[in-house]
């Protein structure tokens, strides 16, 4: 058992992901539903006043709570867009 050593969840976490084992951020999650490119179209919509988050749930068949916390920042924080 040498491999293993006792330490935090968070150390833990710190570890596999500088080692490589860990990338859950944007479209790299296996859960996510949009890619960062999708991401940043919805962004450059809503921002530039191209559509509305309406139209941005029709768009990308999505629903008004998901769509609203992509394009306030809440999910897909690591995706760059420059508001």
């Amino acid at each position: 058992y040498f491999n293993l050593m006792y330490c935090t969840h968070g150390h833990n976490m710190k570890v596999s992901f500088d080692a490589g084992r860990k990338s859950l951020k944007a479209d790299k999650n296996p859960k996510a539903t949009f890619t960062n490119e999708q991401v940043k179209e919805m962004r450059e919509l809503f921002y530039s006043e191209k559509a509305t988050i309406t139209e941005i749930i029709e768009k990308f068949k999505t629903n008004y709570d998901t769509a609203w916390r992509i394009i306030k920042w809440y999910n897909y924080k690591d995706v760059q867009f420059l508001k």
